[in-house]
């Protein structure tokens, strides 16, 4: 009887999102987590300083569902300045718990039953989870390797269909690590217009760069402003996880359409997080540039063995993760993390976990102690010369 009291979509999120290697990860002891998305740098002291401040101050009431004035006017001024785009922060700027609740409004808000939201295959599974919620249709557009994982506009085109209705850009791009150039997006932004596509673009990762790589918003294009909206947060950038701060800025009636959603979710996000992300945005941005040289020197350990084993990736310009192929084992997904899993301590997300399109993949993360990370390198370097 349990099982069967459930609603259709709770089984169908049970079925789509489970990690396959969950139970096994219940038995395996002292588990380095090679997968992790979780920053591993604490938030700076500044930002902690402000959240306790809030607290003393008396910041533990209701905000306005959009969130405090002043910080939605202050990632008004950061949208303008590092984004060029221009929004309105008292009508098209709207404060979340976390980006995720930023994208699973935002699903809620744009996509009816039978609509399909076009992405790119792998893609980060809570797409997965609001489509499935919203009762939409995921359409996964592979994207390859040798194309850094970007979505190429004529794979896009031939999967559009009169049910299609919005088009998600994960840039930079996660689970794997590439950078959208500007003229990538302008080709994307020309399909879009052709068959009057909303964009979802999903950023959070914007701060986390590598090789001089640069960032470009897909709203701040000619004719984007209208038709896009942009998720962003303060998980990655400021190691701010556990404070759950993230943000949606688009079209004053569709941010009206996520203060609804929202509202049923959390009536607001925590006053104390908000003030300390408003300290994140109006204070020293160095933590950025130090925890990215941090980033950097892992990122190169990672590589330099990935290479020496004769692993290869896409190109590493932004994010904590890669996708490294090991199609070459002869293993699957699953089959080649479990063997690393039970051989050798070591979990790295299956690829499979962010769709069909992540299989001959695992996806491994810097956000780990470079002592932690060596141990984690010779796991993998065992049971890879150990399979091939």
């Amino acid at each position: 009887m349990n099982a069967e009291a459930m609603a259709v979509r709770a089984r169908a999120l049970l079925e789509h999102t489970t990690n396959p290697l969950a139970s096994l990860m219940r038995e395996v002891k002292d588990v380095i987590n090679f997968g992790q998305g979780d920053p591993d740098l604490d938030t700076p002291p500044h930002i902690i300083k402000a959240g306790q401040e809030a607290l003393e101050q008396g910041y533990t009431h209701y905000t306005p569902i959009k969130g405090l004035s002043e910080l939605r006017a202050a990632i008004a001024r950061k949208l303008a300045v590092d984004n060029g785009i221009t929004v309105d922060p008292g009508q098209e700027v709207i404060v979340t718990s976390g980006a995720m609740e930023a994208l699973f409004s935002v699903v809620q808000t744009l996509l009816d039953k039978g609509d399909q939201l076009l992405v790119p295959d792998p893609y980060f599974h809570g797409y997965l989870t609001a489509a499935l919620m919203a009762e939409a249709e995921i359409v996964p557009i592979p994207v390859h390797e040798k194309d850094g994982f970007v979505l190429q506009p004529e794979a896009v085109e031939s999967r559009i269909t009169p049910r299609s209705k919005a088009l998600l850009i994960i840039n930079p791009i996660m689970p794997a690590s590439g950078v959208y150039s500007r003229e990538a997006l302008q080709r994307l932004a020309a399909i879009a217009h052709k068959y009057n596509l909303i964009v979802i673009t999903d950023e959070l990762y914007e701060k986390i760069l590598f090789n001089g790589a640069t960032h470009t918003s897909i709203a701040s294009l000619p004719g984007m402003t209208d038709c896009t909206i942009t998720i962003q947060g303060f998980s990655k950038a400021y190691c701010m996880t556990g404070w759950r701060v993230g943000y949606a800025a688009g079209p004053k009636d569709w941010i009206d359409g996520v203060e609804a959603v929202k509202h049923a979710l959390s009536i607001c996000t925590p006053a104390v997080s908000q003030k300390a992300a408003l300290a994140a945005l109006e204070g020293p941005q160095d933590f950025i540039t130090e925890s990215v040289a941090i980033y950097d020197e892992r990122r190169h350990l990672i590589m330099d063995r990935l290479e020496r084993l004769g692993i290869s990736y896409s190109s590493w310009d932004s994010g904590h993760t890669v996708l490294a192929n090991i199609q070459r084992s002869g293993l699957s997904a699953v089959e080649f993390a479990e063997r690393l899993l039970r051989e050798a301590h070591v979990y790295a997300s299956p690829g499979t976990v962010f769709g069909e399109g992540g299989e001959g993949y695992i996806r491994i993360s810097l956000l780990l102690p470079q002592p932690k990370l060596g141990i984690a390198l010779d796991g993998l370097e065992r049971v890879w010369r150990s399979v091939t």
